[in-house]
């Protein structure tokens, strides 16, 4: 670790950010259970509110102590999955190929786990926290870069940094739209193709501004340009909403389906239909006139 250190090609900012992510670690490690137990009530009842604002009050029942209980074995699986991850990148940086590197990071992160039980019981004198649970979010994370670095090797076409940008604020917007449509629907009890509509709006602004600086990266050199830009944009997002309405229909109201659960698979079908509507005819950088 020392030679890897001292190496002049590693990038110091990705050490940094390695080291300050174990310190983290450390620190939640050195909490009492008391102050455990509080985080995966905090952490349980924002799930839980969540996942009520998606689905409906239907899905409150008994749903707190499940995730109580998947919360208090899984706490801290996403921080070693993002450890395993910065080891990976600052190894890589270093440059080591991806292979070894995913090696040295599960290694060095699986060993992580086990120092940071082993501190908790010998000096906090508290219950372990899942190690086992932690190693397999190091593996897992190293697993998922290799398969993506396989996928882009065999399908470039498809994966690259357009569509990787594409479905992460692909995402973001479906949690928006998800989000202010079960506010709406939920929450303020408005009717479900009014806040199908609602939700509609708010990730098509943040769709197209995400899009077009971000994924697609196109340059609109005069106002008129913009102007067709966004035109095709929402005209475009317009005909997807058609789509949405009609399947929210058939699902909800029709066949009585979750609307959490239905407005989900809706915008599948929505991500992958705007994808190419933006790629083939949107997002096309014009010279000026």
């Amino acid at each position: 670790m020392q030679n890897l250190l001292s190496n002049k090609k590693a990038p110091l900012p990705y050490w940094a950010a390695t080291t300050g992510w174990a310190l983290l670690i450390f620190i939640l490690y050195s909490m009492p259970d008391s102050a455990i137990f509080l985080l995966n009530s905090k952490a349980a009842d924002g799930i839980t509110t969540l996942i009520t604002i998606l689905f409906g009050t239907e899905f409150k029942k008994d749903i707190l102590l499940i995730t109580i209980a998947i919360v208090e074995k899984g706490l801290m699986t996403p921080f070693f999955a993002v450890l395993s991850l910065l080891f990976w990148v600052s190894l890589y940086k270093n440059g080591y190929k991806p292979v070894k590197a995913s090696v040295f990071s599960f290694f060095i992160s699986s060993a992580a786990a086990m120092l940071f039980e082993l501190y908790r019981l010998q000096f906090i004198g508290d219950k372990p926290l899942s190690p086992g649970f932690n190693i397999a979010a190091a593996l897992a994370a190293q697993a998922a870069v290799l398969f993506v670095r396989w996928l882009k090797k065999r399908f470039p076409w498809a994966i690259n940094r357009e569509t990787i940008s594409y479905i992460v604020f692909g995402v973001l917007t479906t949690l928006i739209n998800l989000l202010v449509y079960g506010i709406c629907y939920n929450t303020f009890k408005i009717h479900n193709l009014i806040s199908n509509i609602i939700a509609w709006v708010a990730a098509v602004l943040f769709a197209y501004v995400v899009n077009k600086r971000f994924v697609f990266r196109s340059k609109t050199y005069t106002t008129a340009q913009t102007i067709r830009e966004f035109k095709l944009f929402v005209g475009a997002r317009l005909f997807s909403l058609a789509f949405d309405e009609l399947g929210m229909w058939l699902t909800v109201n029709k066949l009585s389906l979750n609307g959490g659960i239905s407005k989900i698979i809706m915008n599948i079908f929505v991500l992958v239909s705007n994808y190419f509507f933006s790629k083939l005819i949107i997002f096309k950088s014009e010279r000026p006139d």
